[in-house]
């Protein structure tokens, strides 16, 4: 795992809000694409297997407002057949 931006105080710093606070989440993606492309600020981990990731360390409600976000573009699909 790796480390965000900690502030004086040692909490972390969200990357998409900025808010200060000790209980973040990192967000980890893994995509066949080149996400850098998308200019947000992905730090890079991997896993033990060699896997490559983009990540994320948000707040709560930055999380969830990605995770609605995720619901909301699945549930928009246009059926191959419409």
């Amino acid at each position: 795992m790796r480390e965000g931006a900690v502030t004086d105080d040692g909490k972390e710093l969200c990357q998409r809000c900025g808010a200060s606070g000790y209980d973040r989440r990192t967000l980890w993606m893994a995509c066949l694409y080149e996400m850098d492309e998308l200019g947000l600020p992905f730090v890079h981990a991997q896993a033990g297997d060699g896997r490559r990731f983009y990540t994320l360390l948000v707040c709560k409600q930055c999380r969830g407002s990605w995770m609605g976000a995720i619901k909301q573009w699945f549930r928009s699909q246009t059926r191959p057949d419409e």
